[in-house]
């Protein structure tokens, strides 16, 4: 996880109206059929649960912490939060609950967040970030990203992502991106599933490598500075207890919803993605019981996914 600090004055830019976007089913799935929306993943309650169980996997990793840019005092006070690409808004409604004075906006270009049932301090608007963020220059004390790396462009990262969060912060302000970064020490099996879902994600021009260059980007722009990098373990398999087991759970969801295109990268039949899938499964059980015996400053643990995390 990484954040930094935003300084100087920034131009302000003339944000574009969101187009209506289409969908499509695959598998009884339902993803975006658009060209103006550059998201791989399905948007769909199955989709939903899968990403609250992956809220709740990274905020366990984090010490139970929601973000960890030096901003509670503001928070606490009466401050103008905004989190882009909120998905089913899990993070939004937490924050604005444990800090009723300020308030927290989410937007993303699906509808998965709650419209009715929220914190009269939270608020969602559906919004296509590709056509820049809604939102006044130098409005926001905070804003939050998480995950939402498989939908942004290569290209797009420095300019119109970076440059928008620079135009939208106060002086002062804070920004806090977390993406995910590689398998240490897989196992054959969750490697192979791993690299072709990489292959399918580069194949729609995204940068799965993006965790190397997020520092540089952020500390090469004139309105950031402090810029600080986190990295955490986050493990995978029921050997790691009810944390793996989640995380297993959310990679195994997350590969069946993209079968489709799986198949493909990897050139197998379906019958042998699914038996895939069960050698993942059985090799988190092996790992469990191998893994019983290291300790934590050895180089962690053979199975895990690591997270990078930028805050500015």
């Amino acid at each position: 996880m990484g954040n930094a600090i935003r300084k100087h004055k920034k131009p302000s830019s003339r944000q574009l109206p969101s187009s209506p976007i289409s969908y499509c089913y695959i598998n009884n799935r339902k993803f975006f059929n658009d060209k103006e929306v550059i998201w791989p993943n399905p948007i769909d309650d199955v989709e939903t649960d899968r990403l609250v169980m992956e809220h709740y996997v990274i905020r366990h990793s984090w010490q139970g912490k929601n973000f960890i840019s030096p901003i509670e005092r503001e928070l606490i006070s009466g401050a103008d939060v905004v989190d882009i690409g909120c998905g089913p808004g899990t993070w939004v409604l937490e924050v604005s609950t444990e800090y009723p004075c300020s308030t927290i906006t989410g937007i993303d270009f699906s509808t998965l967040f709650p419209t009715e049932i929220k914190p009269t301090n939270a608020k969602f608007f559906e919004h296509n970030i590709k056509t820049g963020f809604p939102f006044d220059s130098e409005s926001i004390d905070f804003a939050h990203q998480r995950l939402i790396g498989c939908g942004i462009l290569a290209q797009d990262w420095e300019k119109p992502m970076i440059t928008e969060y620079a135009r939208i912060l106060k002086i002062g302000g804070w920004l806090e991106i977390l993406e995910g970064s590689n398998l240490v020490n897989p196992g054959p099996n969750t490697e192979c599933l791993f690299n072709a879902l990489l292959s399918y994600y580069e194949s729609i021009g995204v940068d799965v490598k993006i965790t190397q260059k997020l520092e540089r980007y952020l500390a090469s722009n004139e309105y950031f500075t402090n810029v600080h990098h986190e990295l955490q373990i986050i493990p995978i398999g029921t050997w790691a207890g009810r944390v793996g087991e989640l995380t297993a759970d959310n990679f195994l969801s997350l590969f069946d919803a993209l079968s489709s295109w799986l198949l493909v990268s990897l050139n197998i039949t379906l019958e042998e993605f699914k038996c895939l899938m069960r050698k993942f499964e059985e090799e988190d059980i092996i790992c469990k019981e191998f893994e019983a015996r290291k300790s934590h400053n050895d180089d962690e643990y053979a199975k895990h996914r690591v997270f990078d995390s930028y805050n500015q």
